[in-house]
């Protein structure tokens, strides 16, 4: 063996030491700081387009971050949600991404219904109300008919972004 190899099998041994002591250390690791999209809303191609994230007013606050996109279609009177949300806990962290397909129940041009019916777990109804004026929107859960559980509210958070 020579003695450029020994010198690199040692080094590589003790960076890989070093690496697995600091990482099943006891010590808290620091949370990385995740950002909230900024709070958007623009009825422009037709569509209407909302960003941001949701914070949980009423209910169930889910651990993590969340940022959402929202698009609603006049034509078909249907709108989109797709929502990622980030959880930290010891072991690292996950990304959950989930989608919605609304119903539209009223559209004009200060706000937009739209319904999920059956939308979580089969039986929790999701109802969106947008404010696109206002750059603001709300989102409401809970059962559906003939179910039972928890219902709850968010609201639209983010900077608000200045045309």
């Amino acid at each position: 063996m020579t003695l450029t190899t020994l010198f690199a099998c040692l080094l590589t041994a003790g960076l890989t030491a070093s690496l697995t002591l600091w990482l099943t250390s006891d010590k808290a690791r620091p949370e990385p700081n995740v950002f909230i999209p900024e709070r958007l809303a623009d009825q422009s191609d037709g569509h209407l387009w909302v960003m941001g994230g949701w914070i949980t007013e009423e209910g169930y606050q889910p651990p993590g971050r969340s940022a959402v996109e929202i698009r609603c279609y006049p034509e078909q009177q249907l709108c989109t949600e797709a929502l990622a949300t980030i959880f930290h806990h010891t072991e690292g962290s996950d990304l959950e991404a989930q989608t919605y397909l609304y119903q539209v129940t009223d559209w004009t041009d200060a706000r937009v219904q739209a319904v999920a019916v059956g939308a979580m777990g089969g039986c929790h109804d999701r109802r969106l109300h947008l404010y696109p004026q206002d750059t603001d929107a709300r989102l409401e859960w809970g059962p559906g008919e003939g179910c039972e559980g928890d219902s709850g509210s968010a609201v639209l958070i983010g900077e608000v972004w200045a045309n």
